[in-house]
Parts: C-alpha cells; structure tokens; sequence
C-alpha cells in the first residue's frame, strides 16, 4: 500500500513538473501558438459542419473546403460591410473622449430638469465638438434622477456621485476605445501567421482521427486509455466551449447593437461588437459592456439611457437562463466559484488574455487532475 502510494505521489510530482515545462515553454514561445490556437478554434467550429457534409457520402476533404466556402462568405461580408464603419466610429470615439475637455463642471446638476438634459443629449447626438461636456451632463443628469428616489441622501451627496459615476465610466470608454484599436494593430501585425490557420486547421480536421491513433500508439498500455480519455475529455469541453462562445457572443452583440439603433444611440456598432466580445467573460463581461452602452445612451436622454439598461439586462437574462444552459450546458464542468477563482488567476497572472483564457485552461487542468490523478473515468 505505502509503495503504491508513493508510485502516485512520484506519478503525480512528475506529471506537475512536466505541465510546468510545457507552461513555460508555451509562454516564451506563445507567438508562434497563435496560428495554432486560431487553427484549433476554427477546425472546432466546422468539425459539425464538416461532419454533416461527409454523412452525405462525401469525402472529408471536399466537406471540409465546403466548410470553408460559408465561413469565406461569411468573412468576407464582415470586412467589406462592417469593418470600414467599425473602424470609422472606432476613431470618432477615440476622438470624442480624448479632445473633450475633462474639467467640466457638475455643480448645476442639482438644478437640471430632464428636458434641460435631452436637450443637451440631442445636441451631442448631431455632432456637437463638446460631445464629451454633453455626455457627463446626460449621465449625471441620469445619476440624479436616480438620486432624487432615494430620500435619505441630500443632494450635495448624489451630485457627488454623478461626477465620481460619470468621471469614472468617461475614463473606461476612453481607455478601452483605445484598447480595443491596440488588439487590432497587434491582430494585423500578427496577420501573416494568422493566415497560416486555415492551413493547419485543413490538415487537423481531416487527419485528426490519424492523429489520435498515432499517438495512442506512442502511449504505454497501462495509461493509454487514462490518458487518451483525458484528451477525449478536454476535447469535448473545449469544442463545447468554443461554439456555444461564438453562438453566444453573436446573439448577444448582435441583439444589444440591433437594439442600441433601434433607439438612436450612437455608436450601436462598435458597443454592440464590444458586448459580445465581452460576453466571454463570464460574470464580468456583461457588467463591462452595459457600461458605455448607457453612456451613450444617455447621450440622447434619461429615458433612453433607462429603456437601454432595461434591454440590456433583459438580453442578458436570456442569454443566462436560456442559451448558455441549452448550448453550452456542462461540458467545462466547473462551479461558478471555480470560474470566479480562475478569472481572477488569469487576470492577475496575464492580464486580459489570462481573463479570456481562463476559463477553458481551468477546465483542461480540472480534466487532468480528475482523470490522471485521481483516476476517475
């Protein structure tokens, strides 16, 4: 018995320190992962597609060009419909928040009625050069509204809160309008070996099976089926991950951006594009995205800026309550706390891309220590 157990605590020692090594070497390397992680995600989001095609008696490599055909056409409208208008408005706000002027002065808050601030709102909405001035004082004026309900704070209190609330949420959009242009230099610096993806995806989806085997081949026989139940395991969690995320952040950044129009706020599109990138985090995503979409919302008026927050949260509950349970269901298999925990490890440990990738890396780590370690089928 104590020799057995100390077989798995050498077992366990050695399979640490191995994830170790391939962690450090994966970080250090990580720029030449990109195109294999791009290849990845896209061979899971066709391998439906392709397999749907081959039932039909076709052969996996036509299956998987015509696979390829919808996702070009798809990509294609992207970047010749959405891209030159996202990058258009992406400027405009940059510009917005950068050339206002940040001192502005919040005092007469207390002393603005609603139609006072739709009409400032209405000025910023036609292109006023102090959009930014325009958008504090429909905010605040938002604060206040909200402010005058609760009767046990004075006013000088809830004037104070409309500067801290618009100070605060001004400074966010402005950081991440400029963010988000800093991804998308680094995604077009990195476009060469992004482009190799397609490639690696093509040989990964039609020799997968090969590849199983062949590694299976290369596995002792008394680990080979631990082993290779663990990859079938992460694989499952991982292609249930990666579609149910775009299915839903689709859904999502398209149903607030939809909504956002309907209502005459400006910048729909780059707010709803940025709601359903969010949408990848879990639990703090969705908070993130409401944020300039009421800042711009309540660029027009108190009401809008209600009537969108409303929206806002109506769409996020059905994306909780409806579509992440039917899509993406149980297979990362964490608890929330475990979810909450791993955002907060990525995030203090890699920043943003820590925040993203959190999730699925705790999943694959929970699938290795429940299959390798514990020995759980």
């Amino acid at each position: 018995m104590a020799s057995r157990r100390g077989v798995g605590i050498v077992r366990a020692l050695v399979l640490a320190a191995l994830a170790l090594a391939v962690m450090f070497v994966a970080y250090k390397a990580r720029r030449a992962f990109i195109p294999f992680a791009v290849a990845i995600a896209i061979s899971y989001l066709i391998r439906p597609l392709v397999m749907i095609v081959e039932s039909r008696g076709a052969q996996r490599s036509a299956a998987i060009f015509t696979a390829y055909l919808l996702v070009t056409a798809v990509i294609g409208y992207s970047l010749v419909f959405v891209l030159p208008p996202l990058a258009t408005q992406l400027d405009e706000i940059v510009r917005t928040f950068s050339e206002g002027n940040n001192s502005g002065d919040l005092s007469n808050l207390a002393d603005m009625s609603p139609p006072q601030a739709k009409a400032e709102g209405d000025a910023a909405s036609r292109g006023d050069p102090k959009a930014q001035e325009r958008t504090r004082v429909g905010l605040g004026d938002l604060v206040h509204e909200w402010g005058k309900k609760v009767t046990f704070l004075p006013e000088r209190t809830t004037t104070r809160m409309a500067e801290a609330v618009v100070v605060g949420v001004e400074s966010y959009i402005r950081e991440f309008a400029v963010a988000t242009r800093r991804v998308v230099s680094v995604l077009i610096s990195h476009l060469g070996s992004i482009m190799i993806a397609p490639v690696i995806a093509f040989y990964l989806t039609r020799d997968v099976d090969d590849i199983k085997e062949r590694f299976a081949s290369w596995l002792p026989a008394d680990f080979r089926d631990r082993i290779m139940g663990a990859i079938s395991g992460i694989d499952e969690a991982l292609a249930g991950w990666v579609r149910g995320q775009v299915i839903i952040c689709t859904f999502v950044g398209v149903a607030t951006g939809t909504s956002l129009a309907l209502f005459g706020v400006e910048y729909a599109l780059p707010i709803g594009i940025l709601v359903g990138i969010l949408e990848i985090i879990p639990y703090f995503g969705p908070l993130l995205g409401m944020i300039p979409a009421v800042l711009m919302a309540a660029q027009n008026s108190t009401l809008t800026a209600i009537i969108v927050a409303l929206v806002f949260t109506l769409i996020q509950q059905v994306e909780s309550a409806v579509l992440s349970p039917k899509i993406v269901g149980d297979c990362v298999g964490l608890h929330p706390l475990a979810v909450i925990g791993a955002l907060l490890v990525g995030g203090a440990l890699f920043g943003v891309i820590g925040v993203l990738l959190a999730v699925p890396v705790a999943a694959v780590l929970f699938i290795l220590g429940e299959r390798l370690l514990l020995g759980a089928d």
